[in-house]
């Protein structure tokens, strides 16, 4: 991980200008994603608007993860008051949109 990764000005003994306390290397890692990351694609048409910001690449990863069942019932409710039995997760007919809409992209990537 390279200086210009993980920091932004801040000096390396204080914390990163985020909304909440992150590991800095968790925090560079979502730099990169936010750096890398093409709203533009196809993917996330009538989706919510996004731009490459922090805010945008974390709001990216919450819903895939938030998606993923596993993930929340093996990594989520362990941490959570009562194992997680009050955590109603509803929903939405848009909520598996990302992962119709990326392998409909796929197929049409490797036809070209």
């Amino acid at each position: 991980m390279s200086i210009r990764d993980a920091d932004f000005g801040e000096a390396y003994n204080t914390m990163p200008r985020v909304n909440s306390v992150h590991l800095r290397s968790t925090y560079s890692k979502i730099i990169q994603v936010s750096n890398n990351i093409d709203f533009n694609t196809p993917v996330f048409i009538n989706m919510a608007k996004r731009n490459r910001s922090l805010g945008s690449a974390q709001a990216f990863i919450v819903e895939l993860a938030l998606n993923n069942q596993t993930f929340v019932d093996r990594l989520l409710k362990p941490f959570m008051m009562y194992g997680g039995e009050n955590l109603i997760l509803g929903k939405d007919y848009r909520d598996g949109t990302y992962f119709d809409r990326l392998a409909t992209y796929k197929k049409q990537q490797q036809k070209r």
